[in-house]
This record gives C-alpha cells, structure tokens and sequence, in this order.
C-alpha cells in the first residue's frame, strides 16, 4: 500500500495530468477505452507491485535486506516527488536540483524507518492510486475516450464506378510558403507541387476554420466546422468521408492526428501491429515522465513531446525517398519506434498503393512540413540529436530577434521542400500503377502557419490570422489533365462535399460545406478562423487577398524565389554578397566562438542521411554577450552570414549553410565577426574547427 501511494505521487499522477492535459496523446494513436483503460491501470499499478515482488524475492533471502530495499524504494520514490516540486519553487541549476532532491529523498526514507507517524500518514495515503485512476478515467476529457460507443458502421452508400481516391494531408503549410512573385507555384522549389496543380484545379485561396490540427484535420474530413471540446475520434465524428466511402471502397489510411476511421473497414499500415503501438507507447511515456522530473539544463536536451503527437525520438530519417545511402546500396530501412518516423510512415502509406483493387481510397496526414525542423530538402537531417542545439532556437525565446524568425522560416521552406520530395513519392507510384489520370487526388494541409511576425506563428491572432487561414488546396479530378487556377475563396470543409460530387454520390447528411465543382455554388465570401478559446476572427475575402499579398511581398524580400540566383533561400544575414567568396588570411578576434558538434565536421558521409548544415554555438570573451554581424566558411569558402543573439543570457551563432559545402571527410568550419570598412567587408576569426 505504500509502495502504491508513494508510486501514485512520483509517477502516476503527474503522468496522468499531463495526457488529461493532452488528451490528443491517446486519441491520436487510435486507443479504444478499453486500452486506455488497461493503459491506466498498468500505469498506476503494475510498477509497485513489481517492486513489491522484488521485495518478496529479497525476503526470502534475508528479511533486513526486504527492509533495507523498501527504505531504498521509497527514498527513490520520495526524491522523485520532491524534484518535481523543486523545478517548480526551487533553484535552477541541474546539480543543485538533483543533489537537494536525494537529499530529501534519503531524509524521508529515515524519517519512514524511524518514525511510525509518518509511516502512519504513508497509510492514510494509500487510496491515491484508485483515487488518481478515476480522476483520470472518469473526471477528464479522457473520459470521451473511455466512455465512447461502439465502432461506427459505414453509411450505407453504394457508389458506382471505379475510380481509386488519393487524399494527402500536410501538416501547417501556407500556401504563401509555396508561391513565387507571380503568386504561382514556385516549379524551382516544389516541382511536385507545381506538376500537380498544372494538372488539376489549384484553389489559390483556399482557407481553413481553424489553428490547431485536432480541429482543422475533423473539419476538412467532415466538411463541417468541427467540436471546439470534442476529441477527433470517431465517436464524435460519424459522419466523415471515411464512413462515407467505407460501404464500398476499401481504405488505406495513415491518421497521424484523428481517429476518425471505422476499424472495421481501415487498414492502418503505418500503425503497426500491438506490439509495436504498446512498444511506442511506453517509450513515449517514459519520455513524458522524464520530461517532468528533468530540470531545465538536462530536460532541453531530451526529444521534444510538444512539437507533435506521437513517436517522439521515432525521426529516424531513413527513407527511400529521403537517404542517398539507401539510393546507392538499395538497404532496407530499419524501423524504429511507431514505424520509424515521418518520412518512412509517408512512404509505408506509398508503397501500398496497387492497381487492384481500383476502389481504394488512400488517405495519408503527415506530420511535415510541422516541427521539429530537421531535414533538408534532399530528406538528410541536420539534428543529430532529438532537440534543439540552443534552447529556445524556434520557440518562445526567439520571437523577438528578427534573424530567429527569419531563420525558422527558411528552416520551414527547406522542410517544406522535402515534403514535396515526399509527395513526388506518391505521384511517382500513381502514375508507375497506371492509376495516376483515372484517380481523383487531393492534396491540402490542415491549415496555415504564420512567419516573419513576433509572435506565435501557430496561434491565429488578428496579427496573422490570414497566414494561419491561407491553406493549399489540389484538386485533380478523375481524367482531368489540363491545370486551371480557382481564385473563389474555397474552404477545406468543402473538400468532402467536393469529393462526393465528383464520385456522383449525394450526401446522406448534412454538411456546411458545398461542391466547389458546381461553378454556381455560392461560396460565403468572409474568411472565418476560430481561434482555440473559440473566439472567431474574421477577414472579407478582399482583405484576406490583401494581406496574403503582403505576407507573400515579406517572403520575397527576404528569400527571394527559388530560379533566383544563388544563395537564394541560403542568403540571411547581413551580407549574403559575401557567400561563395575565399577566406584568405584573416586576424584573430579578442572574443571565441564555441561550435556545437564540432566533432561532426571531422568525418562527413555525404551518402548518409545526415548532414550537420545547421552550425550553432556559443560565442564568449570581451563584450558579450551582446550582437555581431558573422559569416560561416565552410572549406576556406563563405557559405553564410547572420547575426548572434542573446538567448539564456548567452551570446550564441546559428546558420544554415547548403549541403553542397560539404564534401566526404574531414570539413573545416570557420566562424568569423564580419564589419564593415571603408575598403570592403572584413572577416575576423573568432572560432574554428580543428
């Protein structure tokens, strides 16, 4: 009994806090209440009981080595609990933390051995676990997932012909981040993208209704405005284009953020078997917990669990699509964690697309072009690690410093282009099956992200709402071959009342989204985003397309389009002239510049899947911290420029240079303050690699 109230305390309950916070969490990997009941009870239960049994085993030994290794236990247990309150009201530092936390970890264990008021209270406690265990079952937003009916049959909608349906589902992409100076597609940057729209109907316009993906996403798959408090499984959303289409399609879908379709008609390839969603699970729990017992110098350097839903250290980046290595060996990628990452679950998704049976419809949501920023456009990552190199490099800390935004946008535009790497992937397969003219595609995002602002780029505000509205939507109808630009002010709940007229079905139910096939339909011409609080923002069409041209306007003058001529989207900084120039012989400066990884330069293997473009460190001495102007040369050659910033009290460096600076082996990187003179720029050396 103690075990378990102590357990409940330490591990337990702040884990389940967190998921009653999130409930996305168990939502988005399609448990049923069943598992998430098995998931709480195993939580809450099974580890004191374990220890428990090694206690047992202990005493069959010798009965003061059992006592020996229950204080031990509950030391452990009464030191976990106080870390927590310790990162809370406590002091900052990692040592001090840990050491203050052991320290009352051990004097809690003497106090249990020698006094039997507190053992007494240790008792009192011991409802705890059964007392967490309904308060998260019963008394949260868990409680949908728990209480949620039965499987959903499929609409009873017979649907003639044969034509196979391809839906794909980006993750924050505005379509601003795709268009050149003409506001078209830029073809230089995303071919894919561009071949598709000139072979069916590019809504230019298109918005969403909503800035967070477990509502966007329910939207645009039930044509609909979604429930604000609602979970997106299928219980409370029947009526979506997955039930829709079930009664007479087979289905193929990777749902990265829903749980919308029917079990009995949803093959889910992505997923994996039991085993493996209870293997990820686990881990992603594991990472959770020690996301709350790290303090903050040890936590940064953890995975993320905010940056997306699932599978948090499961980026491993080994992908067909994405791995030069895999190109030249032909090697069979090896899956890590839930199906080993983003770009493998994209192609898992590709690779069942087949000439039979024609009726299938293949849905894939990808959590890309979203965070965690990693991959260059050829699909290399440039994060060895699960995080970020400097803390606060795309969050919070940075949305005042006008290089840091810039620079998360390129990194968004690089990604964005492996995402079109990706979707090249699926035009490739469509059209190698022969089923590329006759199959109606679609290709959108859940909804837009907002760049170059100081402020939350994924939270609609009446600052951007038009980024965070403006979404992409691709439209190729069955046999359609000629592209043609739509500027009507399309939504994405019209995607499925559009889907089911060019399947020549009629709706069994109402939806608040109309056929943007029926050139007559009248479309609302107000732009609606509801914020997360609920509260609505709203834009007429004409000032939505104004702003959209300023957004666009404000990319272009920071990054150019992608037929510029070099540096192109590389060229950030103060003085992007100077890449591609020599460095000769330049003085040393009084300041010194550390470079993260420094290590990775000495032995580059451009036929891997990782890449080490993105260089950061840490610049001290004389003067800081403070802001320099730097250069970056990689091999004696500039290969970018930007400024240094402050984050942490800190005077830190980052840029991103492109891959082609690199060649096989040992690199040498120089970082250097860059000023202007009367003469021409002039490099100072600060830091280098050996």
């Amino acid at each position: 009994m103690h075990l378990g109230a102590l357990w409940a305390l330490a591990v337990a309950e702040p884990l389940f806090d967190l998921i009653r916070k999130n409930p996305d969490f168990l939502a988005a990997r399609g448990m049923s209440g069943r598992d998430v009941v098995l998931f709480a009870l195993v939580t809450a239960l099974v580890p004191p009981l374990l220890l428990l049994m090694v206690e047992a085993a202990a005493w069959l030994v010798n009965r003061r080595l059992r006592e020996a290794l229950h204080l031990v236990f509950v030391a452990v247990l009464a030191g976990l609990i106080a870390i927590q309150a310790l990162k809370k009201v406590g002091p900052s530092g990692s040592v001090v933390v840990i050491a203050l936390a052991a320290v009352i970890g051990v004097g809690v264990g003497a106090l249990y051995w020698r006094r039997a008021g507190v053992r007494s209270f240790v008792t009192a406690l011991s409802p705890a676990p059964l007392l967490f265990l309904v308060l998260f079952l019963f008394f949260s937003p868990i409680n949908d997932l728990v209480l949620a009916s039965g499987d959903v049959a499929p609409a009873g909608v017979r649907i003639s012909g044969s034509v196979p349906v391809v839906m794909i589902v980006f993750d924050e992409v505005a379509t601003v981040a795709l268009e050149d100076a003409r506001q078209r597609i830029d073809r230089a940057m995303f071919p894919n993208f561009a071949a598709l729209a000139g072979d069916g109907t590019w809504f230019r316009y298109a918005t969403a209704p909503t800035d967070e993906t477990t509502t966007a996403t329910p939207a645009l798959l039930t044509g609909s405005l979604p429930r604000r408090h609602g979970l997106p499984i299928l219980s409370e959303y029947r009526h979506n284009v997955f039930t829709l289409l079930g009664g007479s399609y087979r289905i193929i879908a990777s749902q990265e953020a829903t749980d919308l379709c029917p079990r009995q008609v949803c093959r889910e390839p992505t997923r994996g078997n039991l085993a493996e969603r209870e293997r990820s699970l686990a881990s992603d729990a594991g990472l959770v917990y020690l996301h709350v017992i790290s303090p903050p110098s040890i936590e940064h350097k953890l995975a993320s669990v905010s940056d997306t839903l699932g599978g948090f250290a499961g980026d491993n980046g080994r992908t067909r699509a994405a791995s030069p290595l895999e190109k030249h060996t032909g090697r069979v990628p090896v899956l890590h964690e839930l199906a080993g990452g983003r770009p493998e679950r994209f192609e898992r998704l590709v690779q069942t697309i087949e000439r039979r049976p024609l009726k299938t419809f293949y849905f894939k949501h990808s959590l890309l072009p979203h965070v965690p920023f990693q991959y260059m456009p050829s699909g290399r990552r440039y994060n060895s690690r699960p995080h970020e190199p400097i803390p606060g490099l795309v969050s919070e800390p940075s949305w005042g410093n006008d290089f840091l935004v810039a620079q998360a946008y390129q990194r968004h535009l690089l990604q964005m282009e492996f995402a079109d790497r990706l979707l090249g992937t699926a035009i490739r397969r469509l059209k190698a099956k022969g089923l590329y003219d006759r199959a109606l595609i679609v290709v959108t995002a859940d909804n837009g992200e907002s760049f170059l602002h100081h402020g939350n780029r994924h939270e609609a505000s009446p600052g951007n709402v038009e980024d965070i509205a403006d979404t992409p939507l691709i439209i190729k109808a069955p046999g359609q071959r000629r592209g043609r630009i739509d500027d009507r002010p399309a939504r994405t709940i019209d995607i499925l009342p559009t889907v089911a007229d060019l399947l020549h079905i009629r709706l069994p139910w109402k939806v608040q989204g109309s056929s943007l096939w029926r050139r007559g339909t009248r479309i609302p011409q107000t732009v609606e985003v509801f914020q997360r609080s609920g509260r609505r923002l709203a834009l007429s069409f004409t000032e939505f397309k104004r702003r959209i041209r300023i957004s666009l306007d404000r990319k272009l003058r920071v990054f150019g389009q992608g037929d510029a001529r070099p540096p192109g989207i590389y060229g950030l900084g103060p003085d992007p002239a100077l890449i591609g120039h020599t460095v000769g012989s330049v003085a040393r400066g009084p300041v010194k510049a550390r470079i993260n990884g420094a290590g990775a330069f000495r032995s580059i293997d451009l036929r891997s899947g990782f890449v080490p473009t993105l260089i950061t460190g840490r610049i001290a001495g004389p003067g800081t911290p403070g802001r320099r102007d730097i250069a970056v040369a990689i091999n004696s050659r500039v290969a970018a420029t930007g400024s240094s910033f402050e984050l942490a009290g800190t005077e830190n460096f980052s840029a991103l240079v492109p891959e082609s600076s690199f060649h096989n082996g040992a690199n040498r990187v120089q970082i250097l303050t860059l000023s202007e003179t009367s003469a021409g720029p002039r490099l100072t050396l600060i830091g280098e690699t050996g």
